[in-house]
């Protein structure tokens, strides 16, 4: 899955329309730029509606080519940054929802558990001193929970991680590490952990 393909058109055994058609069959959307010598209007219209992103005719001034990638370049962040913000808002509203139904305990058990990928789950919350530390830092310095989901969600002066996993061993493993955590904050820190 490439960012970008440049090829050109003719070339033995299988030409670039050709090879494009069928990386297109398979589904994938990967940019590409035509290199042609001919200007035949026919390989244009193939091209455009295979949905390349640009046919450069031979031979190629390095100027134009370098603007096509610099194009090509802002197209693929903006892809990227939109797709981090779609996971970024569905990471969001799930843990809205979770800490709707944790705090107001509400009746929705069942969607508490379509929300959750696990069988397995605890709800810890670390219980901060505002005055000797600020959620910001305490965010930023707390260990990260990796290899399994985790939603994180602030209340008064908690700040709640709804942690799941496939195995108890996971949890206690975590559980050491913000023991040990903690010990660096003296009496700035308590933690509260659900069973599992």
């Amino acid at each position: 899955d490439p960012d970008l393909v440049i090829t050109d058109v003719r070339m033995p055994g299988i030409d670039g329309i050709e090879m494009i058609q069928k990386v297109r069959k398979k589904g994938i959307k990967t940019p590409f730029i035509i290199l042609s010598g001919y200007s035949d209007f026919t390989y244009a219209k193939d091209a455009l509606s295979l949905n390349v992103v640009s046919y450069l005719l031979k031979p190629i001034e390095e100027a134009e080519l370098i603007e096509e990638l610099l194009k090509i370049k802002e197209d693929l962040k903006e892809k990227e940054a939109f797709e981090t913000s779609l996971i970024d808002y569905h990471q969001y509203e799930t843990t809205s929802k979770i800490k709707n139904y944790l705090l107001n305990q509400t009746d929705g058990t069942d969607e508490l558990k379509q929300l959750l990928s696990s069988k397995l789950y605890i709800l810890i919350g670390c219980v901060y001193n505002p005055t000797k530390i600020s959620r910001q830092k305490l965010e930023k310095e707390i260990p990260e929970f990796e290899g399994y989901d985790s939603y994180r969600f602030n209340h008064e002066d908690t700040l709640y991680f709804l942690i799941e996993a496939e195995s108890p061993k996971a949890f206690e493993e975590y559980i050491q590490k913000l023991l040990n955590f903690i010990e660096t904050y003296n009496d700035h820190l308590t933690l509260t952990i659900s069973s599992i």
